[in-house]
């Protein structure tokens, strides 16, 4: 069997399989927690209807896979020459290069999945929906991105901490925001993942090839149980971790300008919530009554309310973006 043969069954098919077991167990266990989903009263009515009582924090079920097959990944990734796979054990191998970036990788997505953690908890121990403050959210997010570009190795001035706080907490905020209906969250992050990745191998890198690998693995296991009807929700510990950990590995790899394309969808989900509260603001303040761009922020809701279906919209959104990422590839080709 071929290297490359092990790591599928490794890092892509024992990841999903783990998913898949744990959906059933994590579900039960956050129901009789009473882990439930609390909306905003703002939000869609239908939402309220159709979802009320589906529990959430339903991240477990891909983060446990997905850790474990990163920590294998870390332990055993051989960045010594001539030395067998899993025994390059030099002190200082492991924070250096390549191991250094998947390290760094690893325990940002650990740091976002802290941090949703802790506002899923306050979500449900509050009955509300609003958990962590937005100012709150914001300066753990910017301690997390500090602490990348500190131990990166980059050039650590005012602009390099202000870029990689732009690149990681917008990437984590998109991702999070993007997480309002079955599925969405998890297809644009395979679909991001994977474009990335792609790129990454015509450049010749495989750095974040099996965390890639795993990444999807176990986002195809927990869709068994988040496509609508969504009998869990990944909740917030799980879009902040997803959106982190995608924005560190581009942020790593010199690459933060790509999500622009790779992770459209989300990014247009962030824009089209800063836009709204913007002009809403604005014309409050001229006209004396606050308008709206759109009929609801994030940008899903808009299409929902619209008239299109919630299957509808994330279908779509999940083609748009393939669509994009593969018109990019056909462009590189070209050039």
């Amino acid at each position: 069997m071929s290297q490359l043969q092990q790591e599928f069954i490794i890092y892509l098919l024992l990841p999903f399989l783990v998913a898949l077991g744990l959906g059933c167990p994590v579900i039960k266990t956050l129901k009789h927690l009473k882990s439930i989903q609390a909306f905003r009263e703002l939000g869609p009515q239908s939402h309220i209807a159709q979802k009320l009582g589906t529990p959430t924090m339903g991240s477990w079920i891909f983060v446990i896979p997905f850790l474990i097959a990163a920590v294998y990944y870390y332990f055993t990734h051989n960045v010594c020459p001539n030395i067998p796979l899993g025994k390059c054990v030099s002190a200082e191998e492991f924070l250096v290069g390549e191991k250094k970036q998947i390290l760094i990788a690893i325990l940002s997505f650990v740091a976002g999945f802290i941090l949703g953690l802790a506002d899923d908890a306050l979500k449900i121990f509050q009955s509300n929906y609003k958990g962590l403050s937005s100012k709150q959210k914001l300066l753990l997010q910017f301690v997390i991105s500090t602490a990348v570009l500190f131990f990166s190795g980059k050039a650590f001035t005012i602009l390099a901490v202000i870029w990689a706080f732009i690149i990681i907490a917008g990437a984590s905020n998109a991702f999070n925001l993007t997480d309002g209906l079955d599925g969405l969250a998890s297809l644009q992050m395979i679909a991001g993942v994977v474009a990335f990745q792609a790129f990454m191998l015509m450049r010749g890198d495989w750095t974040f090839f099996p965390l890639s690998l795993a990444l999807v693995a176990v986002l195809i296991g927990f869709l068994v149980f988040n496509l609508k009807p969504a009998k869990v929700f990944m909740g917030d510990s799980g879009s902040l971790a997803l959106g982190t950990i995608i924005g560190v590995m581009a942020y790593l790899k010199d690459l933060e300008w790509f999500l622009l394309v790779f992770t459209l969808i989300p990014v247009l989900e962030a824009v089209s919530v800063v836009l709204q509260v913007s002009y809403f603001k604005i014309t409050k303040k001229l006209y004396g009554e606050g308008k709206r761009l759109f009929r609801m922020s994030p940008l899903h809701h808009h299409f929902e309310l619209s008239g299109f279906t919630e299957n509808q919209v994330v279908w779509g959104f999940f083609v748009v973006q393939i669509i994009v990422s593969l018109t990019f590839f056909v462009g590189l080709m070209q050039l």
